[in-house]
C-alpha cells in the first residue's frame, strides 16, 4: 500500500509493568540456561499479574493520545489486537478498552493475527483513513499479559513478555509518516503451528512448550517476509540499497531467528542496518512493532525506517516510515 506521508504516526506508546521476570531467576528455576538466555539477548521479562491486559491498553492509549494531542473523542476508530486471554468478563476487548478511554463514539474492532496483530490493525487504520474522508484520527492498540502459562515464559521460542502499545494515526504533517506498509502470507505453514492452543495444557494435563519452526518452515517464512519487505519497499520507492534507509526494526523474537530471519530474508544492503530491541521485553505476543515505534526515535529528517512483523499462520507486515 502506497501511503506517500499522507498518514503521520502522531504519537506511539510503550507500557510495561514494574515487575520483572529475569534471566538469572529463570536459570535458578532451571527454566533456562546461562548460555540460551544471554546468546538470546534478553535479560528479562515483563510481568504483570494483577493488571487487566484491557487496562495495560488504556495506559499505553493514554500516553500515545496525550503525546499526539488527540482527544479520545476525535477517534474514528480503535483497532485492538490481541494474542492471549484477556481476562475474565471481557468479551469483547476493544470495546472495552474504548469504552475506558472515553472514545465512545469510534467504531471498536478486534485483530486476531497471533504476533502480526498489532501491524495488521496498524495496516486497517492505515487503510482507514486513506478510504474515509471523515475520519480524522486512528488509533491502535494491543496488550498481552501470558501470566497463566501452562509452562514457564522463559521456555517458549522466543521467550514472552508482558506489555501494552498503542500508536495513534491522523492525517497530515507530522514528525514521522508512513511511507508505505505491505503484508504477505503463506497459510501453507498454518499445518506446521501445533494442533492443541499453544497456551493451554494439552489433554490430560500434559504440557507441551512451543518450540522453533523447523528448517523447512523457517525457509517458507523467511521468503514470507522477504516478500512483505520488497513489496513495501517498492510502495516506497526506495530500493534496498538505498542510503536513506537508517534503520531495518525486526520483530523481538530473540538473536537466533533475529540472525536468521536477517540473513536469509533480507537483501545484502539491509542486513548490516538492523537494529535488535528486547532485550529487557522479550517478545510482547502481538505488540512487537508497536513497541519499537515506541521505543526508537523517528528517522532523521528525509530518512527511512523498516518495521518487519510476523506472526504464526503465516503472515508478516513491513512498515516504511519517513522523518520529515
Amino acid at each position: 500500500m502506497r501511503v506517500a506521508g499522507a498518514v503521520t504516526l502522531a504519537g506511539c506508546a510503550l507500557w510495561l509493568p514494574e515487575e520483572c521476570y529475569t534471566a538469572r531467576q529463570a536459570q535458578a528455576n532451571g527454566a533456562v540456561s546461562t548460555a540460551d538466555s544471554s546468546g538470546e539477548g534478553i535479560d528479562r521479562l515483563p510481568t504483570a499479574a494483577g493488571t487487566a491486559p484491557t487496562l495495560m491498553a488504556v495506559l499505553a492509549a493514554r500516553r500515545a493520545l496525550d503525546q499526539a494531542g488527540v482527544r479520545p473523542d476525535r477517534l474514528a476508530l480503535l483497532a485492538h489486537a490481541w494474542v492471549y486471554d484477556q481476562g475474565p468478563q471481557t468479551w469483547t476487548p476493544p470495546h472495552r478498552v474504548a469504552r475506558e478511554l472515553g472514545a465512545l463514539d469510534c467504531a471498536a474492532v478486534g485483530v486476531r493475527q497471533m504476533s502480526n496483530g498489532g501491524a495488521s490493525a496498524l495496516q486497517a487504520a492505515v487503510a482507514h483513513l486513506l478510504a474515509e474522508p471523515r475520519a480524522e484520527a486512528a488509533l491502535v492498540t494491543t496488550a498481552d499479559a501470558f501470566t497463566d502459562l501452562p509452562y514457564d515464559r522463559w521456555r517458549p521460542v522466543p521467550p514472552l513478555g508482558d506489555g501494552a502499545t498503542a500508536a495513534v494515526l491522523t492525517r497530515g504533517p507530522g514528525r514521522q509518516v508512513v511511507e508505505a506498509i505491505a503484508s504477505a502470507g503463506d497459510s501453507g505453514l498454518e499445518l506446521s503451528y501445533p494442533t492443541a492452543h499453544p497456551f493451554e495444557p494439552l489433554p490430560g494435563g500434559h504440557v507441551r512448550t512451543p518450540g522453533a519452526p523447523d528448517r523447512g518452515a523457517l525457509r517458507r517464512i523467511a521468503r514470507c517476509v522477504g516478500r512483505a519487505v520488497d513489496a513495501a519497499l517498492e510502495d516506497a520507492g526506495l530500493a534496498p540499497d538505498d542510503p536513506r534507509i537508517s534503520a531495518v526494526l525486526p520483530p523481538r523474537v530473540g538473536r537466533t531467528l533475529t540472525d536468521y530471519l536477517t540473513g536469509a530474508a533480507l537483501a545484502p544492503p539491509l542486513r548490516g542496518k538492523t537494529v535488535a530491541s528486547g532485550r529487557h521485553t522479550g517478545h510482547l505476543g502481538s505488540g512487537d512493532l508497536l513497541a519499537n515505534l515506541a521505543e526508537h526515535p523517528p528517522p532523521a529528517a528525509g530518512d527511512f525506517h523498516v518495521h518487519i512483523s510476523m506472526g504464526a499462520g503465516f503472515t508478516s507486515t513491513c512498515l516504511v516510515t519517513r522523518g520529515t
